[in-house]
Parts: structure tokens; sequence; C-alpha cells
């Protein structure tokens, strides 16, 4: 989109749309550097894809939620991702701590 080329569209204009999310997603996929954003509608219409599916999907799981199992998770499998799940969240603690104590020092 340039101005010069008079193919741009105003905040408000791209708020109605593509919808407040929906432009939240493009800007954040845009660019994050000071330089100029690159938006591409495009890229806007697939974000607005992918909440339309999103929210289709919670839609559905929430449907089927009387149908799901219930009860407690101590079979093997459950106590295998319950693990899994676990030593991924201390690996990923370990990272941010590393990387966050190694910038902070200079």
């Amino acid at each position: 989109m340039s101005k010069s080329e008079g193919n741009f569209l105003t905040l408000t204009d791209a708020i109605a749309k593509f919808s407040a999310d929906g432009m939240r997603l493009s800007l954040a996929d845009a660019g994050d550097t000071v330089e100029d954003a690159n938006f591409v509608e495009e890229m806007a219409d697939a974000g607005l894809l992918r909440l339309y599916n999103l929210i289709e999907w919670v839609k559905e799981m929430l449907a089927e939620c009387g149908t799901m199992r219930t009860g407690p998770m101590d079979s093997f499998t459950d106590k295998v991702f319950i693990r899994y799940e676990q030593a991924q969240s201390l690996t990923c603690t370990f990272l941010l701590y590393y990387y966050t104590c190694r910038h902070n020092t200079g």
C-alpha cells in the first residue's frame, strides 16, 4: 500500500473492513522493526480466516464437551502427557531465565 499511489486505507476504514482483531493480526505480521511496515490486504484476509476457523473450532469443541472423557486422569497415557508438559514447562522456564540473565549482564 502506498499513499503516493492512492491505494491506502485509513485505520478506520481498515478496522471496518477487517475488524479490530483482524487488524491486530495483520499489523503484527506486517513488521516489528522501526522501519515502515508492509501491510498486505491478503495477509489481513488470511488473518480473518484464521480467526474464523479458530472460533468455529471452539464452538465445535464446546458443543462436544459433554461427550469428552471425564474422571480421573491416571492412565499411562495421561501420566506420560503430564510429565511431558511438565518437562516442556521447566525447559522453557530455564531457557527464558538463562537468556534474561545473560542479556541483562551486559
